[in-house]
């Protein structure tokens, strides 16, 4: 168990709660490395928490030891809290490089959501082409019974009815299959235009990706200058 991040006391007690008083705003850092699966290790039960004996300070296990875990990514430094200059390390590194580390996950949301837009007009645009193929083809096909029956009334004998029948079932079979054509054709231009929206949805999400990430390396290299440990 750690020291306190506030005082360094090692006056440590758990207990059975969820409210904490320190490092609310951990939980929504980016992770580095092998963090994620090392956390769960040492955290046990999410209704516990840490409280200090001697300054009253409160923190979840999870938040304090996926901090550390951060810095030492970022900077190289393994803090020990119970010393004083380690604790106002990591409390210049929480005041400096909080808001970068938020970002990195509010990015990959972004960029998430970006292709799942993406993807979603896709595949609306291929229903949209599956409805104009089948109002096509109703209408032929309707057309061609209306008109069948229209003209066989008119007929006077079957043999002229037979003839109606060949003569529309030619033009209707023509027209299916112009229509037909023109819906492989449409399907597969929409197919090539939704992977190149998706693609480009990609392309820059992976831009924003990158953008955050420098600026962040950014951020920790000024800080590093500026807080040599």
């Amino acid at each position: 168990m750690a020291n306190c991040p506030n005082c360094g006391s090692g006056h440590i007690q758990l207990k059975q709660e969820t409210d904490v008083n320190w490092g609310n705003a951990i939980a929504g850092y980016a992770l580095f490395g092998v963090v994620g699966a090392a956390v769960g290790a040492v955290t046990g039960e999410d209704r516990n928490v840490n409280a200090c004996l001697d300054c009253g300070k409160s923190w979840k296990a999870e938040d304090l030891f996926k901090l550390l875990q951060i810095i030492k990514d970022c900077t190289g430094a393994k803090l020990n809290l119970a010393r004083e200059r380690d604790r106002l390390f990591m409390d210049n590194f929480l005041f400096e490089m909080g808001s970068y580390l938020e970002e990195i996950p509010n990015i990959e949301r972004k960029a998430n959501q970006l292709i799942a837009d993406a993807e979603e007009e896709a595949k609306k645009k291929i229903v949209d082409e599956g409805a104009k193929f089948g109002c096509g083809f109703l209408t032929i096909c309707l057309g061609s019974v209306i008109t069948f029956f229209i003209l066989s009334s008119l007929a006077q004998n079957w043999i002229l009815t037979f003839f109606v029948f060949l003569i529309l079932l030619l033009p209707t079979f023509f027209g299916l299959r112009i229509i037909s054509n023109s819906s492989l054709v449409n399907e597969r231009l929409t197919n090539e235009e939704n992977d190149k929206i998706i693609q480009n949805a990609k392309n820059e999400a992976v831009i924003m990706k990158r953008e955050a990430e420098k600026r962040l390396n950014a951020k920790i290299q000024s800080f590093m200058n500026n807080n040599p440990l």
